[in-house]
């Protein structure tokens, strides 16, 4: 163990060389927490130093609040000396939170309607399936999906349009098509997933689905459409995305699996450049903060 001024200098010394610091109004102290951890640990510091964290506590295997931190903070460029302990290698740590609704709006802004829709939508069921709301119980009944979870958190839509969606989803994901046939599914589930969508992309447009006054019966000699509006999905995403990270910022989101398998599924590396770790640190010298100063100066 360190006292208060070793401790100091082992952050100040880590802080220069892994550029964990940033502005406190960007990066909370709890990511800046998850961080330490995620290079000490997971990472590998070359010492095996037991660095302290920004609340003074070891950074020892991550927390589920350091997971969560890492799943809705991320992208981060660390050095990495998992495979060469005598230097570091550049990584983008990123998350499929991030990573997932980034590459959605590239497609949306490419004009890719359909990849663009499966983009949005994909977004939506790992939101459903990596974190959920404290401050309410979730939906029971007919055994809602990721999408459909999401959605009833994060946003107003109500059952038909929720089902709608996922319908949606799986009609894209599964095969590239624009009819789900809700097959194996019960009674109750297939009047509100069997449906055959027509997707339009008007901004002007604030309505996201049109449903049918009747439920479609399956027959496709008479179809009876299911219309979305992409332009629409894309901003639900938006607000959902917006509305996770809000309630984060008040501690009502928590992870809905575990912290190891949250990790593992969600938060990923690939190789980053030289360039871009340097210009990362620059950004963190010039926001003048230091990982022991919680409040920023």
């Amino acid at each position: 163990a360190c006292d208060l001024h070793e401790a100091a200098e082992v952050e100040r010394n880590h802080g220069a060389r892994s550029s964990v610091a940033n502005r406190a109004d960007h990066l909370p102290v709890g990511f800046r927490c998850a961080v330490v951890t995620l290079e000490t640990q997971l990472l590998r510091d070359p010492k095996r130093r037991r660095v302290p964290r920004p609340d003074r506590r070891p950074a020892e295997s991550p927390e589920e609040s350091d997971v969560l931190e890492l799943y809705l903070g991320l992208p981060r460029v660390v050095l990495s000396y998992h495979e060469h302990p005598n230097m570091g290698v550049p990584m983008r740590v990123r998350s499929s939170f991030e990573a997932a609704f980034i590459d959605a709006m590239a497609a949306v802004e490419a004009g890719v309607i359909w990849l663009s829709a499966i983009g949005v939508l994909c977004f939506l069921d790992e939101v459903g399936t990596a974190v959920r709301r404290v401050d309410r119980p979730d939906l029971d009944g007919t055994r809602p999906s990721s999408v459909e979870h999401a959605l009833a958190r994060y946003t107003g839509l109500d059952e038909a349009e929720r089902a709608a969606l996922y319908a949606l989803r799986c009609a894209l994901a599964h095969d590239y098509s624009l009819v789900n046939m809700a097959e194996r599914q019960s009674a109750a589930r297939v009047v509100l997933l069997r449906h055959a969508f027509s997707l339009t992309n008007d901004p002007d447009d604030e309505t996201l689905i049109v449903l049918p006054d009747k439920p479609w019966d399956g027959n496709l000699n008479r179809v009876v459409e299911t219309k979305v509006n992409l332009a629409a999905l894309v901003a639900v995403a938006r607000r959902c995305r917006d509305r996770v990270l809000e309630l984060h910022r008040s501690g009502l989101i928590a992870l809905a699996l575990s912290a190891v398998e949250t990790r593992r599924r969600y938060v990923f590396t690939h190789g980053a450049s030289i360039e871009e770790f340097d210009a990362q640190r620059r950004a963190d010298e010039q926001a003048k903060w230091h990982p022991l100063d919680p409040e920023g100066s």
